[in-house]
């Protein structure tokens, strides 16, 4: 999630069709052209790395994540911790998310 997260929020992100025509992506190890995984981190942000193109590698289910902590923080914690769809993973996350908001300030 953290690196998800860092790579996302970090502005720069990799276009298919840009390294596929750069040929980028054995070096890179897309997943999306069943590459294995890298021997070292392909990309790395503050605190984590992936050893696959993170594009091939992240789903919907991580801007879901991501959505939810940026709401939290427009709601106020003491706001979200009354509502009561917010479960055990999703309070985790969010958490997760916010220590490495302030890590990276």
């Amino acid at each position: 999630m953290i690196a998800a997260f860092q790579y996302l929020s970090g502005g720069v992100r990799w276009e298919c069709g840009q390294c596929r025509e750069r040929k980028l992506e054995q070096s890179r190890a897309c997943a999306f052209l069943q590459c294995q995984p890298s021997q070292t981190p392909v990309w790395a942000g503050t605190s984590a790395v992936y050893f696959q193109c993170p594009e091939s590698v992240l789903d919907g289910s991580v801007s879901y994540w991501i959505a939810l902590e940026r709401w939290c923080r427009v709601m106020e914690a003491a706001k979200v911790l009354e509502f009561p769809a917010i479960d055990c993973d999703a309070m985790t996350a969010i958490q997760a998310m916010e220590r490495e908001r302030r890590h990276e300030r």
